[in-house]
């Protein structure tokens, strides 16, 4: 008698731990998928969460994941970090390369005039910052310059908002809204200072990158549109997604289908294939090139068109939809344009 009720509470406890592996089978399918593809990041993120849901964890997938990170230590060490007040700064090294600028066959027919046509460019190498340039980094400038910004300067930023009466939306101005605001112009809370910077210009961003460059002694940037879509596909370790890491727009961005109407702190969503978070999302990200038509012409390190007054911006943000998110998208604004969708990334010269 005693060993069959030994062997019953064997058989239902074996049943009950087949269907806990059964519920979590995915999670081992895509981290083991991501780890053969050598997506060191996006394996352990999906670990994460799967330790979160399941309160388990793995000694197995945590060997793999060690061991994919020794692997790839190349790009870890290719990597370097400053320290800018009690804030830090991680800048990614991209390798130079030459890829397909514009309306490639991922985005679909979903590309606007402004992306074709499709054209080679060649870049040098550069590094690129890990993360949009988030509130507290912004305010170590501010509270170290005394610097004003344009939204200071008049007083006033751009907004997106429903018009009831009309029933379309439109732009209005915001008053009293900079870069110390949330998205709805009210003082945002200090401790939210991992978002990214917000009603900001590009002449703000220009005045950061020349502050900085006098904190550090290096020659920080703006990136320029080409290496901008270079690093948001991934480089040369680009996997030809759709949006900046992932062909799902959910894996990768905050947009308006799913920010609640705001900006998230950085890094909350998963990196693409070079380690940078938010390319897609977030914030629009200012560039340094003047926005001008494509060509067929082949290029190397293309500096953007030298003519009119607009700025190119790249990369969706928590406002929009997620056709911007994609990494060929584009737009621009003036120098002095500023609204609570926009923000900015760094490039720095090797």
């Amino acid at each position: 008698m005693k060993r069959i009720c030994v062997f019953v509470v064997m058989f239902f406890l074996t049943l009950n731990l087949m269907g806990q592996n059964d519920e979590y089978e995915q999670y081992y399918r895509y981290i083991n998928e991501y780890l053969t593809k050598g997506n060191c990041d996006r394996a352990q993120w999906l670990y994460n969460v799967y330790m979160a849901e399941s309160g388990r964890s793995d000694k197995d997938i945590e060997a793999r994941l060690d061991s994919c990170r020794r692997n790839n230590s190349v790009l870890v060490s290719n990597s370097m970090t400053f320290k800018v007040g009690t804030e830090e700064l991680k800048m990614v090294w991209v390798e130079g390369g030459t890829f397909t600028m514009g309306c490639t066959s991922e985005q679909g027919n979903e590309c606007d005039k402004d992306e074709k046509p499709s054209h080679s460019v060649t870049l040098d190498g550069f590094y690129i910052c890990e993360m949009e340039v988030t509130d507290g980094l912004f305010r170590q400038f501010v509270n170290q310059s005394g610097y004003k910004t344009d939204a200071e300067k008049y007083g006033w930023a751009w907004i997106w908002i429903w018009d009831r009466e009309s029933g379309k939306w439109r732009w209005d101005t915001l008053y009293n809204a900079n870069w110390m605001c949330d998205v709805k112009g009210k003082t945002r809370n200090m401790l939210e200072d991992n978002h990214p910077v917000k009603f900001v210009s590009w002449n703000d961003a220009q005045a950061f990158c020349q502050w900085l460059n006098r904190q550090t002694g290096r020659k920080f940037r703006l990136p320029t549109e080409a290496e901008w879509e270079y690093a948001a596909r991934g480089g040369k370790m680009s996997r030809g997604y759709k949006f900046s890491g992932s062909n799902s727009v959910e894996d990768v961005a905050w947009y308006f289908g799913n920010s609640g109407s705001n900006t998230h702190p950085v890094k909350t969503k998963m990196s693409n294939e070079l380690g940078l978070y938010d390319m897609s999302g977030n914030v629009w990200e200012w560039c340094s090139d003047g926005y001008g038509s494509y060509s067929n012409d082949i290029q190397t390190n293309p500096q953007g068109s030298s003519a009119g007054t607009k700025h190119v911006c790249r990369g969706g943000s928590w406002g929009g939809r997620s056709r911007d998110c994609c990494v060929s998208d584009r737009d621009a604004y003036g120098a002095t344009y500023r609204n609570a969708y926009i923000g900015f990334r760094l490039v720095m010269c090797p």
